[in-house]
């Protein structure tokens, strides 16, 4: 379920961003996004790309890429970032300890 659907469904006042999972995990396809990017990668720079795997890739693998590419790569990579939490979500977990729920 995208967060609009899942907005629509669950109507709130307010939205509280939670980047560390404190309050809840986002249940993201980290791994169907991370293949997107992969794939993408490999037709911009096939030779770099061989020693990588969609799972390998990290940050100091994205500031390499935006080093060596430019703003163009920041705004590809950027972008697969902003639909991870609309196209790739499907769920939410509640971290039980916490109180905010």
């Amino acid at each position: 379920m995208n967060l609009p659907t899942y907005l629509s469904l669950n109507p709130k006042k307010n939205l509280i961003f939670d980047f560390d999972a404190t309050i809840a995990k986002l249940d993201v396809d980290w791994g169907k996004m991370l293949q997107e990017i992969y794939d993408r990668l490999v037709k911009i720079d096939p030779k770099t790309m061989t020693d990588f795997t969609p799972r390998s890739m990290s940050y100091p693998f994205w500031n390499t890429r935006i080093r060596k590419h430019g703003e163009e790569m920041k705004k590809i990579l950027e972008s697969y970032f902003v639909r991870a939490e609309s196209e790739y979500l499907y769920g939410v977990q509640r971290i039980p300890s916490s109180s905010i729920f």
